[in-house]
This record gives C-alpha cells, structure tokens and sequence, in this order.
C-alpha cells in the first residue's frame, strides 16, 4: 500500500510539475512588461513599459521607502499619450511609506500597439542617488489572446551571429539547410510537448485509479 501511494504521488508531482513548465514556456515568447527608472533634479519616474499588447495587469511596485517619496500615478501624461493604453485603473498606495504598491488597470477595447515599445502609464517620486535594485516590479499581466506577458525584466536582445556571411550547405539559396528553430517557434513546440507529457501522465493516473477501485 505504501509503496501505491507513494507512486501515485510521484505521477502526480510530475504531472504538476510538467503544468508548471508549460507555464513558463507560454510565457517565453519575449513579450515583457518592466519599469525603466530616470531620475532628474530630485524626481524619479518609474515609466511602465512593455513590447506587447497588454489588455490587463495586476503588479507590485516595491522601492527602497528610505531613498523614495511616492507621490502618485499618472495615467493621463503631459499629452494625455496614457490614455489610449488605460481605460480603468486602481492604486491600492496604503504600504506606500514601507515601500509597496499595488496597481491594476484594464486597455480600451480598441487598444492597439502602434510600435514594439509602448509606455502604458508612470508612477513618480521625490529622490535621489536611486540604484537599479532599488524599485522592482512583479506581478501578472496579460496580453489580447489571454497569454501571460513576463513582468519584472526588459527582455534582452538576442546575440547576432558571429559569421553571418558564411554561405549554408545546399546551394546559394540555402534551401536544403536545416536551421535550428529559434524564437516563438521553438516555445511553441516546448509548450506542445510538455502538455502532451502531462495528458499522458494524468492518463495513466486515471486508468490507475481505475483499475485499483475495480479490484
């Protein structure tokens, strides 16, 4: 009996674990939000950024409460440029003095992203000699299909080819060169696979369980 449980709990870790690495590889395409901070004559601007269309999002701004004065959200921007990104939105600013808040907002409907960076809103502060890790941003955010966008860090451009100018096998054109999958691609043949895996895993699961009430 022992022995029983102890393997169903073993499927059913793997089958978890596989849902959590289908997570994360959904979320590997490169679509980021992230705060980029600039500090001028005493005010800092923590700017929201993000290269996707990201119709939703709940994040935690969390900052170094000793260097930084939180003084509010602008949604609107000197141009009224916010607008278009924000049709609602809620500031939860009650942890401010220990350094935390809370901010969720929802797109219009008719939100589009005219370029890959867009800035969606700011968050400003008084302060001075601010360091990179002194205002982090976590949370979820989501984009037009429903899929996770990354949030904390701008994704890094990738490292360009070391000898582009070499001619692939097969001829001038390259036809007959297999190139390895590369970008959403290769994510979205990662995903595929580790769902597969957990249909599978989550299977025998059930035929298990099946198997052992008939008995």
């Amino acid at each position: 009996m022992k022995r029983i449980n102890k393997a169903l709990s073993l499927m059913l870790t793997a089958a978890l674990s596989c849902a959590v690495l289908a997570g994360q590889a959904s979320a590997a395409s490169g679509d980021a939000l992230w705060a980029d901070v600039d500090e001028t004559s005493g005010e800092v601007v923590a700017v929201i950024e993000t290269n996707a269309v990201v119709t939703d999002g709940v994040i935690d701004l969390t900052f170094d409460a000793d260097k930084l004065t939180y003084v509010g959200c602008d949604f609107e921007g000197d141009n009224d440029q916010y607008s278009q990104y924000v049709a609602m939105y809620a500031v939860n600013d009650t942890q401010a003095d220990q350094g935390v808040l809370k901010i969720s907002w929802v797109a219009p409907d008719t939100y589009q992203a005219q370029e890959d960076l867009t800035t969606l809103f700011q968050v400003n502060f008084q302060g001075t000699d601010v360091a990179a890790d002194d205002l982090t941003v976590s949370g979820t955010a989501n984009d037009a299909q429903g899929e996770a966008v990354a949030v904390g860090q701008e994704p890094t451009e990738p490292t360009p080819s070391a000898n582009p100018t070499n001619t692939p096998e097969g001829g001038d054109d390259g036809d007959n060169t297999e190139r390895p999958e590369t970008g959403d691609t290769a994510n979205l043949t990662l995903y595929v696979a580790l769902v597969a895996v957990c249909v599978a895993v989550l299977a025998g699961f059930g035929i298990y369980a099946k198997r052992r009430a008939a008995k």
